[in-house]
């Protein structure tokens, strides 16, 4: 994974084949979107279509093919990788890029899980607030 600058103020974060630690990592990441690419419905030429909608920027079917090669050096971008996933409907991509970091790819039903035990602690530590604020009243009602 490397970081270069895209723009004036802006970094790209790049994806593919590199040498090192990370390269397995980057490699099972790239396999798994060949196979999600060659699993889905979609053309890679409708895909392209569809990263270029998301993306504002016009991506072909050759860039598509050229970043998912194994053999090629070329790396992709972190906002494709995650435009492909959504285009893909799979994170799989995304879970083998993170395998064995502390972070972890979420959907919507994580978040909105993390989100009512959120809540639940939040309501816990009201009801003691009112519960104290009740024994105060009832102390001073004595």
């Amino acid at each position: 994974m490397t970081l270069r600058r895209a723009g004036a103020n802006q970094l790209d974060l790049a994806i593919g084949p590199v040498p090192g630690a990370l390269a397995s990592l980057l490699n099972d990441a790239t396999a798994s979107l060949a196979a999600l690419l060659h699993r889905s419905p979609l053309s890679r030429y409708q895909i392209a279509e569809q990263l270029t909608y998301l993306l504002g920027r016009k991506i072909s079917d050759v860039q598509l093919n050229a970043w998912v090669a194994q053999s090629n050096a070329n790396r992709m971008p972190a906002d494709v990788l995650v435009c492909l996933c959504r285009i893909l409907g799979s994170a799989e991509p995304l879970d083998k890029l993170f395998a064995g970091s502390p972070w972890v790819v979420s959907g919507a039903a994580d978040r909105a899980y993390a989100e009512l035990g959120r809540c639940q602690i939040e309501g816990e530590r009201i009801a003691d607030r009112a519960a104290a604020a009740r024994r105060a009243l009832l102390k001073d009602a004595k």
